[in-house]
């Protein structure tokens, strides 16, 4: 952000920051389930079959 400008829409920026941060857990919590294979993805798209 330049400087010239640091109080134009603060709250945007951490917004955009915190929903990349929440994507990225979501993200990271359907790799390791998946990975684990012990519980069905919680996800709606569809099932890769039995693995």
């Amino acid at each position: 952000m330049p400087p010239d400008q640091p109080s134009v829409r603060p709250q945007q920026g951490l917004c955009a920051c915190a929903q990349g941060i929440d994507w990225l857990d979501e993200m990271i919590r359907e790799m390791e389930e998946e990975a684990q294979g012990d519980d069905p993805p919680r996800t709606t798209k569809a099932p890769s079959g039995p693995v």
